[in-house]
Protein backbone atom coordinates (compact mmCIF):
# COMPACT_ATOMS: atom_id res chain seq x y z
CA UNK A 1 0.00 0.00 0.00
CA UNK A 2 2.99 2.19 0.51
CA UNK A 3 2.03 3.97 3.98
CA UNK A 4 4.65 5.92 5.61
CA UNK A 5 6.84 4.06 7.79
CA UNK A 6 5.08 5.63 10.80
CA UNK A 7 2.03 4.34 9.87
CA UNK A 8 0.86 1.23 12.14
CA UNK A 9 0.00 -1.94 10.53
CA UNK A 10 -3.54 -1.10 11.76
CA UNK A 11 -3.68 0.82 8.79
CA UNK A 12 -2.95 -0.84 6.26
CA UNK A 13 -4.61 -3.91 6.93
CA UNK A 14 -8.08 -1.26 7.33
CA UNK A 15 -6.96 0.12 3.87
CA UNK A 16 -6.13 -3.32 2.44
CA UNK A 17 -9.43 -3.67 0.03
CA UNK A 18 -9.35 0.10 -0.44
CA UNK A 19 -12.73 0.87 1.83
CA UNK A 20 -13.04 1.82 5.06
CA UNK A 21 -16.08 0.82 6.57
CA UNK A 22 -17.74 2.88 9.56
CA UNK A 23 -16.97 -0.35 11.78
CA UNK A 24 -12.83 0.15 10.87
CA UNK A 25 -12.99 3.84 11.21
CA UNK A 26 -14.46 3.32 14.58
CA UNK A 27 -11.84 0.82 15.22
CA UNK A 28 -8.69 2.85 14.43
CA UNK A 29 -10.70 5.73 16.48
CA UNK A 30 -10.52 3.18 19.49
CA UNK A 31 -7.05 2.67 18.40
CA UNK A 32 -5.95 6.48 18.89
CA UNK A 33 -7.54 6.13 22.44
CA UNK A 34 -5.93 3.21 23.10
CA UNK A 35 -2.19 4.77 22.32
CA UNK A 36 -2.60 7.81 24.33
CA UNK A 37 -4.26 6.00 27.27
CA UNK A 38 -1.24 3.71 27.14
CA UNK A 39 1.18 6.68 27.92
CA UNK A 40 -0.98 7.37 30.84
CA UNK A 41 -3.26 10.47 30.08
CA UNK A 42 -7.07 10.45 30.00
CA UNK A 43 -8.50 10.90 26.48
CA UNK A 44 -12.00 8.95 25.40
CA UNK A 45 -13.65 8.95 22.00
CA UNK A 46 -16.43 11.43 22.77
CA UNK A 47 -18.31 10.75 19.84
CA UNK A 48 -18.98 8.91 16.26
CA UNK A 49 -21.41 9.76 14.19
CA UNK A 50 -21.13 7.40 11.25
CA UNK A 51 -20.41 9.27 8.07
CA UNK A 52 -20.59 12.40 10.27
CA UNK A 53 -17.72 12.80 12.66
CA UNK A 54 -16.60 12.43 15.29
CA UNK A 55 -14.59 14.01 18.56
CA UNK A 56 -12.40 12.78 21.47
CA UNK A 57 -12.39 14.75 25.02
CA UNK A 58 -8.85 14.76 26.68
CA UNK A 59 -8.29 15.78 29.89
CA UNK A 60 -4.93 17.19 31.55
CA UNK A 61 -4.30 18.82 34.85
CA UNK A 62 -2.52 21.45 33.49
CA UNK A 63 -1.36 23.54 30.49
CA UNK A 64 1.96 21.77 30.24
CA UNK A 65 0.31 18.22 31.08
CA UNK A 66 -2.24 19.22 28.19
CA UNK A 67 0.54 19.94 25.93
CA UNK A 68 2.19 16.39 27.01
CA UNK A 69 -1.29 15.27 25.84
CA UNK A 70 -1.24 16.83 22.42
CA UNK A 71 2.27 15.75 21.46
CA UNK A 72 1.11 12.44 22.38
CA UNK A 73 -2.10 12.51 20.35
CA UNK A 74 -0.31 14.14 17.35
CA UNK A 75 2.06 10.93 17.39
CA UNK A 76 -1.44 8.28 17.70
CA UNK A 77 -2.79 10.12 15.13
CA UNK A 78 -0.26 9.67 12.38
CA UNK A 79 0.68 6.13 13.82
CA UNK A 80 -2.51 4.93 14.30
CA UNK A 81 -5.64 7.14 11.88
CA UNK A 82 -3.83 9.35 9.39
CA UNK A 83 -4.46 7.27 6.33
CA UNK A 84 -7.27 5.37 7.09
CA UNK A 85 -8.95 8.93 8.19
CA UNK A 86 -8.34 10.36 4.52
CA UNK A 87 -9.71 7.45 2.60
CA UNK A 88 -13.02 7.35 5.29
CA UNK A 89 -13.55 11.01 4.55
CA UNK A 90 -12.83 10.86 0.90
CA UNK A 91 -15.48 7.85 0.51
CA UNK A 92 -17.99 8.89 3.62
CA UNK A 93 -18.25 12.63 2.97
CA UNK A 94 -21.77 14.03 1.56
CA UNK A 95 -21.95 15.96 -1.44
CA UNK A 96 -23.37 19.19 -1.31
CA UNK A 97 -26.76 18.52 -2.35
CA UNK A 98 -26.64 15.58 -0.08
CA UNK A 99 -25.87 18.42 2.62
CA UNK A 100 -28.72 20.35 0.94
CA UNK A 101 -31.55 17.19 1.22
CA UNK A 102 -30.52 16.84 5.37
CA UNK A 103 -30.87 20.31 5.90
CA UNK A 104 -34.30 20.49 4.43
CA UNK A 105 -35.12 17.18 5.80
CA UNK A 106 -33.75 19.07 9.22
CA UNK A 107 -35.77 22.06 8.71
CA UNK A 108 -38.99 20.43 8.14
CA UNK A 109 -38.73 17.89 11.14
CA UNK A 110 -37.99 21.31 13.33
CA UNK A 111 -40.81 23.11 11.71
CA UNK A 112 -43.49 20.09 13.29
CA UNK A 113 -41.73 20.44 16.43
CA UNK A 114 -42.85 24.39 16.07
CA UNK A 115 -39.76 26.05 15.09
CA UNK A 116 -40.26 28.91 12.49
CA UNK A 117 -36.63 28.74 11.20
CA UNK A 118 -37.41 30.80 7.44
CA UNK A 119 -33.70 30.32 5.67
CA UNK A 120 -31.49 29.79 8.66
CA UNK A 121 -28.44 28.38 7.86
CA UNK A 122 -27.80 24.86 8.97
CA UNK A 123 -24.76 26.44 11.11
CA UNK A 124 -27.10 28.39 13.15
CA UNK A 125 -29.52 25.53 14.05
CA UNK A 126 -27.99 24.38 17.29
CA UNK A 127 -27.97 28.22 18.51
CA UNK A 128 -31.90 28.72 17.56
CA UNK A 129 -32.92 25.09 18.78
CA UNK A 130 -33.43 23.38 21.98
CA UNK A 131 -30.25 20.66 22.07
CA UNK A 132 -33.08 17.43 22.56
CA UNK A 133 -35.11 18.72 19.65
CA UNK A 134 -31.82 18.86 17.47
CA UNK A 135 -31.16 15.70 18.66
CA UNK A 136 -34.82 14.11 18.04
CA UNK A 137 -34.83 15.31 14.44
CA UNK A 138 -31.54 14.08 13.44
CA UNK A 139 -32.11 10.30 13.89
Amino acid sequence: MGLDAEAHPLQEEILSDGFVSHAEMERALVAVVSCVSDEGFTVTLADFSPGRGWQFAMEAASEEVMDAVDRTYEYCYRHMLSHVEARYLEQHTPTASELAEEHQRMVECLQDYGYDLGEIPIEQLALEVAPEDMLACDE
